[in-house]
C-alpha cells in the first residue's frame, strides 16, 4: 500500500471519520481529548474511528466498493463483481 492509496482512502471517508482518524493516529490526540473537544462521548469517537478504519480496509482491499450517502456516516456496501 502506498501513501497515496492511504491518503485517498482517508479522503473518501465522511468528514468526521477522516478528521477523527487523522487527529488520533496522525496527530496523536487521545480519543478522550477528541471527545471533549467535540462535546461528545468517548464511545462515539471510538465507534466512529473503528467504522472509518473498517471502511478504509474495505476500500484498500479492493474486495468491496462502497457508496457514500450524502454527508451521513451510512454506507451501502456492494460486492464487486468485475464492474464499477
Amino acid at each position: 500500500m502506498t501513501g497515496e492509496q492511504l491518503q485517498a482512502a482517508m479522503a473518501s471517508l465522511p468528514d468526521k471519520q477522516g478528521k477523527r482518524i487523522y487527529a488520533h493516529y496522525i496527530l496523536g490526540i487521545s480519543k478522550s481529548d477528541i471527545a471533549r473537544a467535540e462535546g461528545v462521548s468517548k464511545s462515539r469517537i471510538s465507534e466512529s474511528i473503528e467504522r472509518g478504519l473498517r471502511n478504509m480496509e474495505l476500500l484498500l482491499s479492493g474486495g468491496l466498493w462502497y457508496f457514500l450517502i450524502g454527508q451521513s456516516e451510512q454506507f451501502i456496501y456492494m460486492e464487486r463483481r468485475g464492474r464499477l
